[in-house]
């Protein structure tokens, strides 16, 4: 298990079941998880805590705010946004997805 993945299971434990890191990119990582009221599963988008010590959270929620707010089959809806936050007091911003509207191309990890 990721260290990433270890600092998201704690930070989100009793609200979602994290099961594994789906794909990442030049500023987020994409887990997938368990909701567990109601039950389904998502995918979340985390924020690279280095990114967002440089550059701020902004533009990413901004992203997530723009993204819920459109509706294309291209276009994976947005359920909800927040902060969350690890022992270590480690914020990171993310978005939760719905995982079967995610655009998934050959093997993943």
């Amino acid at each position: 298990m990721t260290d990433s993945l270890i600092r998201l299971t704690t930070a989100l434990a009793g609200r979602y079941t994290v099961e594994r890191e789906l794909g990442r990119g030049g500023m987020a990582q994409v887990f997938l998880a368990e909701e567990q009221h109601p039950e389904r599963p998502v995918a979340i988008k985390v924020l690279d805590p280095e990114i967002a010590a440089v550059l701020g959270p902004e533009r990413f929620l901004r992203e997530v705010d723009l993204a819920s707010k459109l509706t294309h089959p291209h276009i994976v809806p947005v359920h909800a946004m927040g902060d969350a936050t690890d022992q270590a007091n480690d914020p990171r911003s993310s978005c939760l997805m719905n995982p079967e509207q995610l655009p998934l191309h050959g093997d993943m990890p």
